[in-house]
């Protein structure tokens, strides 16, 4: 099994930045994962509202205005034998601070054709590790605030990526 634990970052500074990191948890033996691009909501307006990017297309839809300044998709990779079998599962945030919600979204996709979009955090995707030995993983999803959070302090929030051989 490989496990990711992703840190989400939430910083204020004038605007708030939210950025998605990650710290290697457990990789297993057949598998492993890599971070290719961090997930970024871009700076945001110290304000409630909410924000997202698009797992499959990558653009940000912010309505009220919260989040500007740039985004950045997340991508991470697996990297595995060929043609095997996994089971993936990207797991909602944890540790969220009072008023801050992120939901993930994920995109699989692979050399053989594969593009599977999950918004349901907590559900399994069954795919296949491509011909050339590597699935990748699109992360996006929605970033909400519900009250105002205090500025010049930094926020973080977690989720986990799991894989598994089926």
């Amino acid at each position: 099994m490989s496990k990711l634990n992703r840190k989400t970052k939430f910083a204020y500074s004038i605007a708030l930045s939210c950025i998605i990191a990650y710290s290697p948890v457990s990789l297993a033996v057949d598998e492993s994962i890599v971070q290719v691009t961090a997930v970024y909501f871009g700076n945001m307006v110290n304000r409630t509202g909410s924000c997202s990017i698009n797992a499959t297309t990558g653009a940000l839809t912010s309505g009220q205005v919260l989040c500007v300044n740039g985004h950045t998709l997340g991508h991470f990779r697996v990297i595995g034998d060929p043609n095997k079998g996994i089971k993936i599962k990207l797991k909602q945030g944890l540790n969220i601070p009072d008023g801050l919600t992120f939901n993930p979204e994920v995109r699989i996709t692979n050399n053989l054709g594969l593009d599977v979009t999950n918004n349901i955090a907590g559900t399994d995707t069954w795919v296949n590790i491509g011909t050339d030995g590597l699935v990748s993983i699109y992360v996006g999803g929605s970033m909400t605030l519900s009250q105002v959070l205090t500025n010049n302090l930094s926020y973080f929030s977690l989720f986990d990526i799991e894989v598994l051989p089926q």
